[in-house]
């Protein structure tokens, strides 16, 4: 088969925010001609998402009508492991959209944030108190989802069904990082002239560090960091859930950016123009996108994927990081300038080499264009 100049995909993103990351991270630049279905919230954060077109879903009869509506020839799932958990699909929605998509003569590809863990013999992999369930529930999505090629953003080992990426238009010029940081700089962040540090924080990993520390004394802790960048002379900016940002509004200084979320155009801006980054989860996506800029982040825990699927922290800490630990702060530490500047070199120290790794991976196109010729 020659290889196609367009490819009409259609991705189909679950309600993890580092899932749409990861679609526009792998269309971006493509041939592709893209369509993007979202659910609700991300809809809401994301009405446009330029120059891919965007509609939002709610159940499977959506995304089958989409399905015979934009004649995809690809179909993405990105991933079709998270759908249940935020009880948009059932698993006999998905065995539908399958069983539609191969009718129509769809190639299906779902990413994999297990790092293909889900495709090794079964075995006890999750911990907790729901760690039985989770299990069983694995068990019967990888039934359904075993065959399907599974897409990856690391250079991980290759095999059969794994296809592993490298966009390089992850890499942002001086030139578009300055309009970035102009566009910062205007209604309505308004950010000042000055360096600013980005605090990501999910709702499930607020909602951990609750549980293990108590509401208040977690607030207390954002505040903290909050007024120590300002007294480091930085803008402070932080993406936190609607009610942390409620909670947090009148007592914050004036220089500190509180968001309830926000969509993924202004998180890319903010990310990739920030002098330092801070997590509280080491498995975020995002990481990539200051690796790939020679960017500083660093962690103030290891976040939710690590206690719910411990197996999987070792593989990624092996294939995203190169068996090298990003710093973890300790969360009552003080945000000293000259600390933070020498973790961040030491940081660049490591990208070079594993850049090399992830340059040396197929182009999105090309990866597109596989999942065609696999099809065939």
């Amino acid at each position: 088969m020659s290889e196609v100049s367009v490819i009409r995909v259609l991705a189909v993103v679950s309600g993890a925010f580092g899932e749409l990351g990861m679609a526009m991270y792998l269309l971006e630049g493509t041939k592709a001609c893209a369509r993007l279905l979202l659910p609700p919230r991300l809809y809401q954060q994301n009405p446009a998402l330029n120059p891919h077109s965007v509609a939002s879903y709610g159940c499977a009869s959506d995304i089958t009508r989409e399905l015979l509506h934009h004649r995809p020839q690809i179909l993405l799932l990105m991933s079709a492991y998270l759908f249940d958990g935020g009880g948009l699909l059932k698993l006999q929605d998905l065995v539908e959209i399958l069983r539609q998509a191969k009718g129509q003569g769809v190639a299906v590809a779902t990413s994999d944030p297990f790092l293909g863990l889900m495709l090794s013999p079964t075995q006890q992999k999750f911990s907790g108190q729901y760690g039985a369930e989770l299990q069983r529930h694995f068990v019967d999505l990888q039934g359904v989802l075993g065959s399907l090629p599974h897409v990856y953003m690391a250079p991980i080992p290759p095999g059969p069904g794994k296809k592993a990426f490298f966009n390089p238009r992850a890499v942002i010029s001086d030139e578009e990082k300055s309009k970035l940081m102009d566009s910062l700089k205007q209604k309505p962040l308004s950010l000042a002239e000055r360096p600013h540090w980005l605090f990501v924080i999910s709702r499930v990993d607020y909602q951990q560090q609750c549980t293990l520390r108590g509401r208040t004394k977690v607030e207390g802790m954002l505040l903290n960091m909050m007024q120590k960048c300002v007294l480091a002379d930085r803008c402070a900016v932080l993406i936190a859930p609607a009610e942390v940002c409620q909670s947090l509004a009148g007592r914050t200084p004036q220089s500190v950016t509180l968001l309830p979320f926000c969509g993924y155009a202004v998180y890319r801006a903010l990310l990739v123009t920030a002098e330092h980054v801070f997590y509280w989860n080491l498995l975020s996506n995002s990481y990539f996108m200051r690796m790939a800029n020679f960017g500083s982040a660093f962690f103030f825990d290891l976040g939710h994927m690590v206690r719910y699927f411990p197996a999987v922290f070792p593989l990624f800490l092996h294939w995203f990081y190169g068996n090298i630990q990003p710093p973890l702060l300790d969360l009552d530490d003080a945000l000293s300038t000259i600390v933070l500047a020498q973790h961040a070199q030491n940081q660049l120290d490591t990208f070079a080499p594993l850049l090399s790794a992830y340059a040396s991976l197929a182009s999105p196109d090309a990866m597109l264009a596989s999942l065609l010729r696999t099809e065939q």
